[in-house]
């Protein structure tokens, strides 16, 4: 077998509904992009041994390195991109006591990525280069296991690494919320994560909503250059980060109780 052959080692087909089913064991070595987003009928824990990619979800975008261990989910779409001789090895599982695994460990679709685990590496390529028909399945199921122990310890960075994107996001906004085109779609796509994961995670940290956050600190920037002898209320909007006048009078009147237009007037009928 030549060294740039993709090995791959199919296991007997038993029941999905057995407690702990490993189905592939597989090393990637011409990984081809399709392009297109794939759903299969089992998870898969993978891990990147050479080149660069991404993998691509409905939650975002994540850049894939050598040492990465990134993990599919069972019917989830989901797609890997080659952009520099990416190579990986995967080993897909299902099954009742799977599930139960992923759970405890609180892995899901919003954070599918664990760096520094190059380690793993020696043990998973001499392991899929040397296995047999007789103890495939074990071999495939000790190192899944193992590397799902590394594991235990990640949802505490996970958590860690969410805040630290609210914090970030958070003073972003703070320093940028009167530019119009600051929206949620552009700062996750920034930061490279889905508005989904961004959303979720600014929430949990804030405890606001990204978009009812920013829009309170744009309205009392409006009322700010009201205060500071601004007239135009088109000016206002745009200067305080609205791309659409009639838009920013309706926030307004909701959150002030009146257009911005009689708000004005009373300020100056208080002059």
């Amino acid at each position: 077998m030549g060294v740039s052959d993709n090995i791959c080692k199919i296991l007997p087909l038993q029941d999905y509904a057995m407690d702990f089913n490993i189905l592939n064991f597989v090393y990637e070595r011409k990984c081809n992009s399709s392009g297109k987003y794939v759903i299969e009928v089992a998870n898969a824990l993978r891990l990147v041994t050479n080149g660069k990619g991404s993998l691509n979800t409905p939650y975002g975008e994540y850049p894939l390195k050598r040492g990465d261990l990134f993990i599919t989910f069972q019917s989830k779409p989901f797609k890997i991109t080659n952009e520099e001789n990416l190579e990986y090895i995967y080993v897909s599982f299902v099954g009742r006591r799977a599930d139960k695994l992923l759970s405890r460990l609180n892995l899901t679709e919003s954070f599918p990525v664990f760096e520094g685990k190059e380690n793993l590496i020696p043990q998973w390529e001499s392991t899929v280069c040397s296995v047999t028909e007789n103890n495939a399945d074990l071999m495939a199921e000790g190192i899944l296991l193992c590397a799902l122990a590394e594991l235990c310890y990640v949802p505490v960075a996970s958590n860690g690494k969410e805040k630290r994107l609210a914090e970030v996001v958070k003073d972003y906004v703070d320093a940028h919320y009167y530019e119009p085109d600051l929206t949620l779609e552009s700062i996750s796509k920034q930061h490279s994560y889905g508005k989904k994961y961004v959303s979720e995670a600014f929430k949990k940290y804030t405890g606001e909503c990204f978009s009812s956050y920013i829009r309170k600190l744009r309205l009392n920037h409006s009322v700010g250059l009201m205060e500071a002898g601004f007239t135009s209320i088109k000016e206002i909007a745009y200067f305080s980060g609205f791309s659409d006048p009639l838009y920013f009078s309706k926030v307004f009147k909701a959150h002030y109780g009146m257009p911005p237009g009689e708000y004005l007037e009373i300020k100056m009928q208080k002059q």
